[in-house]
């Protein structure tokens, strides 16, 4: 099967956000792999990627889940973030023909991924 999207997003599912035929990468390790084996014809990337195997064990950095005010993940700083996969992207100078959206709803982290975005593809992407 072609993948044509790559979606990152630790939680949300790809199909029930209108992309049914997505490569699904819930971190940062599996977006690098997937980028580095395939070439996508575009991107919806999230920002908060959860915390590392042990913080989660542990319950450090994550909110109940139950309601908007607390539904989060706080920064972990063992985890690489969507942020870490546009860096990459950069370096690397891989940017799919379509483009790269971002679809966080942290507004900082949203906001420093599409800086790097709108320096590559221009004010439209």
């Amino acid at each position: 099967m072609k993948h044509k999207i790559l979606w990152l997003d630790d939680l949300r599912d790809p199909v029930r956000h209108g992309f049914p035929n997505a490569y699904w990468a819930k971190n940062y390790d599996e977006a690098i792999s997937a980028m580095s084996n395939y070439q996508f014809a575009g991107a919806s990337l999230d920002h908060d990627l959860g915390a590392c195997a042990d913080c989660e064990r542990k319950g450090t950095h994550i909110g109940d889940m139950l309601t908007p005010k607390t539904t989060f993940y706080g920064h972990c700083p063992h985890a690489k973030s969507g942020y870490d996969v546009i860096c990459w992207m950069e370096e690397h100078n891989y940017w799919p023909e379509f483009g790269v959206r971002v679809h966080s709803a942290n507004p900082v982290g949203r906001g420093r991924m599409e800086q790097v975005i709108r320096a590559h593809y221009g004010r439209n992407f």
